[in-house]
């Protein structure tokens, strides 16, 4: 079985949807693995609520965020991982995070797709975000999906030759990056996707957020993100 959670947030209240599926093994790494304990949709297949529902809520939005998170049946090193599928469509590239807790995940690719989605912004690869996370940067990585963080459902949305990736990666608190040889990725295990090395950042924890990323006027940003 595989857990698909599409989750969506209005006026800061997080909704999340699960959907739980039978998947063969050729297609498995689609959406990944995930808990067994989950509920079906109660309305026609589960597949296609999902991509029904996940349609809808990049129509009303721009984008949707798809929550990845380990199962049972993983490695004991795996962990949850977030991205965007929706900023293909406007030919921006998707946003993968990975390691962090869901809510945290989510918050941070929504702010971030905000921009990009409704200010038009472009990150280059290696460009240090510093507003994203109270005294740290976020580093953007352009790459390809790996096995680890395989963006499923927008790989079966826009296919592999369309879409693009970046990923924002966060230090640990010795405000090291994974690429960096002094990074603890034992207790701050993070994935990256197939990238070229980034220029490494300096930056302090803890890890809360900024807050809401000001927005210019007339940009449309009164109303509720997804």
């Amino acid at each position: 079985m595989v857990q698909i959670i599409d989750a969506e947030r209005h006026a800061g209240t997080l909704t999340v949807r699960t959907y739980c599926f039978p998947v063969p093994k050729s297609v498995v790494h689609l959406f990944h693995s995930g808990p067994q304990s989950c509920r079906s949709s109660p309305r026609g297949h589960p597949m296609s609520d999902f991509f029904r529902e996940q349609t809808e809520i990049i129509q009303q939005f721009g984008w949707a965020v798809v929550h990845v998170l380990p199962s049972d049946e993983d490695p004991a090193d795996a962990v949850p991982f977030a991205y965007t599928v929706g900023l293909t469509a406007g030919d921006r590239p998707e946003l993968i995070i990975a390691g962090l807790p869901p809510d945290l995940g989510h918050q941070l690719l929504n702010e971030l797709a905000g921009r990009v989605h409704e200010e038009g912004a472009r990150f280059r690869h290696g460009r240090r975000v510093s507003d994203l996370i109270i005294d740290q940067d976020v580093v953007i990585v352009s790459g390809a999906p790996t096995a680890d963080l395989w963006p499923g459902a927008a790989l079966a949305r826009y296919g592999r030759s369309r879409l693009r990736l970046q990923q924002l990666v966060w230090p640990d608190p010795g405000n090291h990056f994974p690429w960096q040889t002094a990074y603890d990725a034992d207790d701050y295990r993070q994935p990256l996707i197939n990238a070229r090395s980034a220029a490494p950042a300096h930056c302090r924890a803890p890890r809360r957020l900024a807050g809401p990323h000001p927005r210019r006027t007339g940009t449309g940003r009164d109303r509720p993100t997804p």
